[in-house]
């Protein structure tokens, strides 16, 4: 592996959010590969809580949560970036339901580039529930969200996910 580091910053305003990802590699320091940049297109409200994922290749994606964009209160939003910190694609809205707020997100990326999103959401009829969606490595959905806890009352908050060498997934909640 080479050492390699990553830096996206989304800026907004009022709020920044700093995401920064390091590969590891057998020496104990990093050397960032570049400076910041903005890692959101859209910029009015607030863009925050910023979460990166890295593939093999060094390919990364970066997920936040932005005020309003999904046309209702929070939405959670995207953007895939190849090793050197090109664009691969456009910003694009991870969530498919958009009333009241969907926020909190989490990602991990498969080996081949594929990856899931996990966030808080209201949708499930409850204070709040965690809900998932796969993507492909072209950063195309891979069927519609899903409810990830089976315990439906009350809160349900602090998603994480992670990802197995077979392709397989683990979320928790707190």
């Amino acid at each position: 592996l080479r050492p390699a580091a990553v830096r996206a910053v989304m800026r907004a305003p009022t709020v920044a959010a700093l995401a920064f990802v390091a590969l590891a590699a057998e020496a104990p320091a990093q050397t960032p590969a570049g400076g910041e940049f903005r890692a959101n297109a859209y910029t009015t409200n607030r863009q925050q809580a910023a979460h990166v994922a890295m593939e093999p290749d060094g390919d990364f994606g970066v997920v936040w949560q932005s005020a309003t964009q999904d046309g209702d209160d929070y939405g959670v939003f995207a953007q895939r970036f190849s090793a050197s910190g090109a664009l691969r694609g456009s910003e694009f809205r991870v969530n498919a339901y958009t009333t009241g707020f969907q926020m909190d997100s989490a990602v991990a990326v498969g080996s081949a580039g594929d990856f899931i999103v996990v966030w808080r959401s209201v949708q499930d009829g409850s204070v709040s529930s965690i809900q998932g969606r796969r993507f492909a490595a072209s950063g195309s959905p891979i069927g519609g969200e899903f409810l990830v806890n089976t315990y439906t009352t009350g809160f349900q908050y602090g998603a994480q996910v992670g990802r197995a060498a077979d392709g397989g997934c683990v979320t928790r909640d707190d």
